[in-house]
């Protein structure tokens, strides 16, 4: 790679900062640009399950101190997990005998806190404020990156890190197909206080738990509690928030009659109105339930649709992306392969693409393989894997929203 060139980086989200992360302690030229204003231009998100083979991607990417620090501040985990009669507010037996096994050892942080961290170092080398549009090929094998104030950037490969709406994906794959699963979310968070834990089943209060009503089997409620060890956490300048019960209510699109329940309605909902949404869903169930919602912090409640991407079509849309060696385009995480939040394995396939992926640009910076012949590679890791994602995704969606068979679903454009 010359001197000149560099790696353009389209988003500012985890696994784009852990890829820039990465490169910049391989003195790999790069360069980050995120469409929001700043980094607290809005809510991020709050709990996040790593997996044991993120973190050793992490491991590898993040410079030891970035990574002892990020040990720090996670969250503590616990064990097993609850199941309760959102009804009546008791516990239930788990179907089988237990909870749904989880995939490795898991690993609990905020989203927030873990973007900040990835921020550390970056300060020269992410620039907000910057909408892509699209990109262009230019001559000898550079590509630009254009952006909605009308100025653009030239750099030798361009990463499409840019979430599940991303405008990378729409030109590189246009024939990608997306399908609308169906399921639908509100996701919140509500700070664990006394007057709650006098108030609140105490499942609820101890890490994992399920919760649904047989009168209501298109919404169920996932929730997990963030506790911090306050002294191990205290790192200078990244602050931790006040301990907290995160919860996903999840439910399919016909659970509601009388509210837009399209991706369309929901993404555009203010978080007073998706307050009001987890409120309304959960209107018939018992009072040691009720509180979280009442007790929510009504100004982070965000609503989401959940999107799959479709197998086959994946499979071959990157087969004819690379199939002429054109474009030094290529596309990370939610950006490649949007799929329902709901098996706790999205971040974590994603950090592990952004090790492949970094392994893939320092070889090219190093002259030891052509971006062609590298990016292909890295994409075809990255089907390899898609089959075993979307394997360990129908099961939780079945059971969070009563996801129908993938064959009855229909495409949405996004």
């Amino acid at each position: 790679m010359a001197p000149q060139a560099k790696v353009l980086i389209i988003g500012g989200g985890l696994s784009g900062l852990a890829l820039a992360q990465g490169l910049k302690a391989a003195q790999v030229p790069f360069h980050v640009f995120e469409r929001d204003t700043s980094a607290a231009f809005r809510a991020q998100g709050y709990r996040l399950r790593i997996n044991d083979d993120a973190i050793a991607a992490l491991r590898q990417l993040l410079p030891a101190p970035l990574f002892g620090a990020l040990e720090q501040v996670g969250a503590e985990t616990a064990p097993g997990g609850h199941r309760l009669d959102a009804a009546t507010g008791e516990e239930r037996g788990w179907p089988g005998g237990g909870p749904p096994p989880q995939h490795g050892r898991a690993h609990n942080a905020d989203r927030a806190v873990l973007r900040r961290l990835l921020l550390r170092g970056l300060e020269g080398d992410v620039s907000f404020g910057r909408c892509l549009v699209g990109y262009a090929l230019r001559a000898g094998g550079a590509v630009e990156a254009r952006f909605a104030d009308g100025t653009g950037e030239v750099g030798t490969v361009l990463v499409g890190a840019d979430g599940v709406r991303s405008a990378v994906r729409k030109q590189f794959l246009p024939g990608l197909t997306i399908l609308d699963s169906e399921g639908r979310a509100v996701f919140g968070k509500t700070e664990i206080t006394p007057h709650l834990l006098s108030k609140v089943a105490p499942q609820l209060a101890d890490g994992i738990c399920f919760s649904s009503a047989d009168g209501q089997p298109l919404v169920s409620l996932f929730s997990d509690t963030m506790r911090w060890d306050r002294e191990r956490s205290a790192i200078p300048g990244i602050g931790i928030p006040n301990d907290y019960i995160y919860w996903v209510l999840c439910f399919r699109l016909d659970a509601l009659q009388d509210v837009n329940s399209s991706p369309g309605g929901l993404v555009s909902l203010p978080p007073a109105e998706s307050a009001q949404l987890s409120l309304h869903l959960t209107r018939s169930w018992h009072e040691r339930l009720r509180v979280v919602f009442e007790a929510q912090e009504a100004d982070e409640t965000a609503s989401l649709p959940f999107y799959l991407v479709k197998q086959d079509s994946f499979i071959s849309e990157w087969e004819n992306a690379h199939a002429n060696n054109s474009e030094p385009v290529t596309l990370l995480g939610d950006a490649a392969h949007p799929i329902p939040p709901v098996a706790g394995l999205g971040a974590s396939f994603a950090f592990q693409e952004a090790i492949d992926l970094y392994h893939a640009l320092v070889r090219i910076s190093d002259g030891q393989h052509s971006i062609p012949e590298e990016l292909a590679a890295y994409g075809e890791k990255m089907r390899q894997r898609m089959g075993s994602l979307l394997d360990k995704i129908m099961g939780p969606a079945a059971r969070f929203f009563s996801m129908r068979p993938v064959q009855e679903l229909g495409s949405v454009s996004i």
